[in-house]
């Protein structure tokens, strides 16, 4: 945590509203849930939202749980950061 700290305390971050995914991150889950069969989380279903809207520009994810993110952020070549 102290190395993310000072990571994310030396870099400019650009805090993004998450208001317009949460509906669609709603319905993710349960499709992930009963569909697929794959549990995730609202928030992580949220979190691939974004990752995937090429509107947004991100260069980094950090995460304790890189599997469940590497099928989103290597196509857009999003570094993810272990925790």
């Amino acid at each position: 945590m102290q190395a993310l700290e000072r990571r994310l305390k030396s870099t400019k971050l650009e805090w993004v509203d998450d208001g317009p995914y949460r509906a669609s991150a709603l319905e993710f889950t349960f499709q992930a849930a009963l569909r697929e069969g794959r549990a995730l989380s609202m928030v992580d279903c949220l979190i691939r939202l974004m990752l995937d809207d090429l509107n947004l520009r991100i260069n980094y994810l950090a995460t304790w749980n890189e599997r469940d993110f590497e099928d989103v952020c290597q196509p857009r070549g999003i570094v993810i950061l272990p925790g």
